[in-house]
């Protein structure tokens, strides 16, 4: 990070992109020229027409083609009359009902509408591209028209055979038979995009009407809208009215399971195939888990393969779920027959993956739905209805209770698994379900409503959640260890951490779409919306012109933070994927690294100051000021920053090289922006200035090869035989395994010492462990001499005495018998010296050998 922040620093001095986009004009025919906003027609050089009559007739075939009939915009008109009666039937009975009290109601009308609006806008934008295309059509004959009369004109003015001029009237005649086809069509283009907007101003009219009376609703959630519950009972209608509310429900919620499969048949036979698809993948993932080694001993391991097992289910678990993609527009009645499946779905599969005791309060999430069924089929403010809701918030508050209570099983398997979040909203559950229950006993009916349904639906999207990243934390976990997933290097070595990472990932995409569906619930995710988007909007005014807006700095940030996680990514995918494949020239990966390292940073940068909304015409002028003050007060860090620049391109060192410069000799830990990072044999780090290594005279130890030559003196005794210990040492270097080959050991006589008979023995070893292989070479040396019986023998020198006072030589003498004495005294120095040979003990030379 701190090494991406200099590049950030220098980068936003020395690097400001510039993106020039240059538009070229597209060729012109030289028939056509424009003066003004008039069109010049020439007439086509006589010489060609024949070669130019042929290109027209291609160019006919090509409108031809464009007015043949569009199948979609032909249906059109057989489906107009009759979809115009019935949606102005429709709108009619919408307007003139007197029930708009249920938000669920509304809503499900509001899909119908716009279902139908998305039908019309498709194709609208059918007909304004037909007509966009006869318009082009129309064009390119008239001109073709007007520039073949006047090459008609001239070639009979150029009198051209008669074959020539037919030909040319015969062309002109079909092109303007051509052109009243276009305008014929054309004008049946505009015919059908008036009686669209026509269809489409009726469905915004509903479509109006339908969010109005939604936002009334929700404004008045504070109003009382029922009679209280103890005389409520008095307006309750009878069985017969109950029967014809539920028979009438049911049958609108079977037209628009009708409608639905009508609009989505083709979308339903893509989702079945999704599904045949996914079947096929968790099927195979299974039996793939089954060859997993140490399967049986990992537990996780052992839930992945079960949870795999159920491969169907898990297939319909993802297909249902990615019907927020596939139907934006998906109803209510289709939501719940899938809120039925991930129920039934979750009381089987749960209690085997986590815990049988969960299964009574599954059972209840059951029972729970069907009563929010029958909520939404009864009339809202029927005794019935009120009395259900009452049993529904009641039963939901137990589901609530037994998953917040330390004492069950719920509330600790939400903490292991990460949905505490859950645990900290179920209070607020709590708080609705009370005023839910409180508002239907005085009469609050559709504030009671909002927050009962708001609670129950919650558990509901919670239990699709927790199945859906079920199945993908297990999906993935298996696929990690898939054979083509395990020849990745990242993931063989931080198998975990990236398994981690990406189920922390998908559970905080699921806590946000959790919480998300809990606004849409409320009905409040587009006030959240607004008044995050005002917020972000917040500005503040810095000098006279110059405005700071939050959303520009939050922008700013986030671009800083991507282009860090881009800068980490790309770095782990160069070092661990890419360069242990590929054989690059020694420095090369380096090199691009920190070119790819100032790239993203210059980039991310780049976008970072432009979404803060700086203005980089001003910016730059800034930047060419701040230059000049750079020229002068930084130049050591400008000059190591190229320096460092050059050290990239021309590598002469790389990370990991040993280095001495001056009187510093180390490992390079790192290259840096400013400077290189070395670690001495002492263990200490030092930092060197990129410029430095420029300059001054630089040892590297390891820039062609990591050998290095170690020496080895050996001195042995006088009157060894040299050869026999020339080839014994020789023969110990290059046994030695961790002495190179190539070069092979070097054994020299160095000479006669004072002592010894002086032998070197060169050899070459890595540098990563040459002062240990000196030590275990020489050891076996000595090893070698002693089993040979050859001596190492220490310094020794002779003393001759030329000279002795008689005095001391006879106190020598005389000592040879006496007994030793504790005090000797002092000896006086002699005071004269003679020369005597050796010959003889008696005479006064004597040889002494320390």
């Amino acid at each position: 990070m701190k090494k991406l922040t200099i590049h950030y620093l220098f980068l936003l001095f020395f690097v400001l992109p510039f993106i020039h986009v240059t538009a070229q004009d597209t060729d012109k025919t030289y028939l056509v020229s424009s003066i003004g906003d008039s069109t010049l027609i020439k007439p086509i050089p006589l010489s060609v027409i024949t070669d130019s009559i042929e290109k027209a007739f291609d160019k006919f075939k090509s409108i031809e083609n464009d007015l043949l009939p569009d199948p979609e915009l032909a249906k059109f008109d057989s489906l107009y009359n009759k979809a115009f009666h019935e949606l102005e039937t429709e709108k009619i009975k919408i307007l003139e009902a007197d029930d708009h009290s249920s938000i669920r109601k509304i809503d499900e009308t509001l899909k119908e509408w716009k279902t139908y609006s998305n039908i019309l806008t498709a194709f609208k934008d059918n007909v304004n591209a037909r007509i966009k295309v006869l318009e082009q059509d129309d064009y390119e004959i008239e001109v073709l028209v007007q520039t073949w009369d006047q090459t008609l004109k001239s070639a009979r003015e150029g009198g051209l055979p008669a074959n020539v001029l037919t030909n040319v009237t015969e062309f002109i005649n079909r092109a303007k038979k051509l052109k009243k086809e276009v305008k014929s069509e054309k004008t049946e283009a505009f015919r059908k995009q008036n009686k669209i907007t026509e269809l489409l101003i009726l469905v915004d009219d509903v479509n109006s009407f339908l969010k109005d009376n939604r936002q009334k609703l929700q404004s008045d959630y504070l109003i009382q809208d029922s009679p209280p519950i103890w005389a409520a009972a008095d307006s309750a209608t009878g069985p017969a009215y109950l029967k014809t509310e539920l028979k009438k429900a049911i049958k609108s919620n079977q037209d628009s399971l009708a409608t639905f499969y009508k609009t989505n048949e083709d979308i339903l036979i893509f989702h079945f195939v999704i599904f045949i698809l996914l079947c096929i993948g968790f099927y195979f993932l299974h039996k793939l888990a089954n060859t997993i080694e140490g399967i049986e001993e990992n537990e996780y391991l052992k839930q992945a393969r079960f949870i795999l097992s159920k491969y169907i289910i898990s297939a319909l678990i993802i297909s249902i779920f990615i019907t927020i993609w596939v139907y934006p527009l998906i109803i209510n009645s289709v939501k719940d027959i899938f809120q039925l499946l991930y129920i039934i779905i979750a009381i089987y599969i749960i209690p085997l993956y986590i815990n049988k005791k969960l299964k009574p309060v599954l059972y209840a999430i059951l029972i729970l739905f069907f009563f929010n069924e029958v909520q939404d089929l009864l009339p809202g403010k029927t005794f019935f209805a009120r009395l259900n809701l009452f049993i529904e918030g009641i039963l939901a508050t137990w589901v609530i209770f037994k998953m917040m209570s330390k004492n069950y099983i719920i509330a600790g398997e939400l903490k292991r698994r990460n949905w505490s979040i859950l645990l900290i909203i179920a209070p607020f559950f709590f708080l609705f379900l009370g005023v839910a229950f409180i508002g239907n006993i005085f009469g609050f009916l559709n504030l009671s409503l909002l927050l009962t349904n708001t609670v129950v639906n919650a558990l509901f999207n919670l239990i699709v959640l927790i199945l859906v990243v079920m199945v993908v934390n297990k999906t993935i976990t298996i696929l990690l260890r898939t054979p083509f997933m395990q020849s990745s290097n990242i993931i063989k070595k931080d198998l975990s951490v990236v398994e981690k990472r990406i189920s922390i990932i998908i559970q905080v995409i699921a806590v946000f779409m959790w919480l998300r569906s809990i606004l849409v619930l409320l009905g409040v995710d587009d006030a959240v919306s607004d008044w995050f988007n005002k917020l972000i909007s917040t500005n503040w005014h810095v000098g006279e012109d110059s405005v700071i807006e939050l959303g520009g700095i939050i922008n700013f940030f986030l671009a800083i933070l991507i282009a860090t996680i881009t800068y980490r990514v790309t770095k782990a995918l160069l070092n661990d994927e890419l360069y242990p494949r590929v054989r690059l020239p020694r420095g090369v990966p380096g090199a691009i690294s920190m070119i790819v390292g100032y790239l993203i940073a210059g980039y991310g940068l780049y976008i970072a100051i432009t979404v803060a909304g700086v203005d980089l015409s001003s910016f730059g002028l800034i930047a060419g000021a701040l230059g000049v003050g750079i020229g002068f007060g930084l130049q050591g860090i400008v000059a190591n920053f190229i320096a460092g620049i050059v050290i990239a391109f021309e590598r002469p060192i790389q990370v990991g090289d040993t280095i001495e410069i001056g009187t510093v000799m180390g490992d390079v830990l790192s290259i840096g922006v400013r400077s290189v990072t070395l670690r001495t044999f002492s263990g200490s780090e030092v930092i060197v200035p990129n410029s430095t290594l420029i300059t001054d005279d630089v040892t590297n130890w390891t820039l062609t090869d990591r050998r290095k030559r170690r020496d080895i003196n050996v001195g042995v005794a006088y009157g060894t035989d040299p050869h026999v210990v020339m080839e014994l040492i020789k023969k110990v270097a290059t046994d030695h395994p961790d002495v190179l080959k190539v070069p092979a050991p070097w054994a020299i006589f160095d000479g006669f010492g004072e002592s010894s008979l002086n032998f070197r023995i060169r050899i070459w070893t890595t540098m990563d462990n040459g002062m240990t292989t000196k030590s275990s070479v020489a050891m076996n040396i000595y090893d070698a001499l002693q089993d040979a019986g050859i001596q190492i023998p220490f310094p020794q020198s002779d003393l001759h005495l030329k000279s002795v006072d008689p005095s001391l030589q006879k106190f020598i003498k005389s000592s040879k018998t006496a007994p030793a004495k504790k005090d000797l005294g002092r000896i006086k120095p002699p005071i004269k010296k003679q020369s005597q040979k050796k010959d003889s003990p008696d005479k006064d030379e004597l040889e002494t050998t320390p």
